[in-house]
């Protein structure tokens, strides 16, 4: 049975409370930035563990997307890719419209390496997000246990 688009929106309106139509609206502002931050090719230090964090995801779910079309599971029971599919996915995932979120995800590949990179993604997304996020020189470094010495 088809129904009308103005049949569909209509009874949207009328769904149940508690069901879709009740939600609160979600908002979302893009984050302030200043004239050095607007113009700079490099991503500003308050949005880069936010950065790798969204490079990490993207990576994780263009990889497990690809596995779960894969038909011939690993010994252990998963999907494993070869290297040559996993490193084009990889490039493409990077090659999205990202603006300077794309110079980040190059930055990793070329910092951790395709092989790597699919490692931790085999242990889960997590495992992934500690390789790229986490670690003494990490993005996502906790700034009050973090001690450096500027120049």
């Amino acid at each position: 049975m088809k129904l009308s688009l103005p049949l569909l929106l209509l009874l949207g309106a009328w769904a149940a409370p508690g069901d879709f139509g009740d939600k609160a609206s979600l908002s979302a502002t893009a984050p302030q930035l200043d004239e050095e931050e607007k113009y700079s090719a490099h991503m500003p230090a308050h949005l880069r563990c936010d950065a790798c964090r969204a490079v990490s995801y993207q990576m994780w779910q263009h990889l497990a997307k690809a596995e779960a079309k894969l038909h011939t599971p690993d010994s252990r029971g998963q999907q494993e890719l070869s290297e040559s599919v996993y490193t084009d996915i990889l490039d493409r995932s990077c090659s999205q419209n990202w603006q300077e979120l794309s110079a980040t995800c190059f930055h990793y590949l070329g910092e951790f390496g395709e092989d790597q990179i699919y490692k931790a993604h085999q242990q889960g997304p997590g495992a992934l997000e500690a390789l790229l996020c986490g670690g003494s020189q990490g993005a996502c470094l906790d700034n009050e246990t973090a001690t450096r010495e500027e120049l």
